[in-house]
């Protein structure tokens, strides 16, 4: 009985992962459980690394490191989003992981 309810729960965690969390946002690799992409990301040669990606998933997409972060790679879509839609986008969350990657807290990659 409680190995039911272990597995029960460990497939309703899976499933908010994998599927709800990814639901509204645009397409992107699939994430690991509290890593998120970590594990693909060479910070050497990150912005090979996301031209890579944006060629798979398109101009938009979603990266976690390990929170979900939002690329935008084109200049039709930055100027429709920070024009347009400069509200909904102001501020920037704080992530250790960033600082780490990028030294320091810096704006658009």
């Amino acid at each position: 009985m409680f190995g039911v309810i272990l597995l029960s729960l460990f497939a309703i965690y899976i499933f908010h992962q994998f599927y709800w969390r990814r639901m509204n946002l645009p397409p992107g690799p699939m994430p690991l459980p509290l890593i998120g992409n970590l594990n693909i990301l060479d910070i050497n040669g990150i912005d090979t690394q996301l031209l890579q990606l944006k060629k798979q998933y398109g101009n938009v997409f979603t990266l976690w490191i390990p929170t979900p972060a939002i690329i935008v790679g084109g200049l039709q879509q930055l100027q429709t989003i920070f024009t347009k839609n400069g509200d909904n986008v102001a501020g920037r969350p704080y992530s250790f992981i960033m600082d780490e990657i990028f030294m320091g807290p810096y704006g658009i990659v």
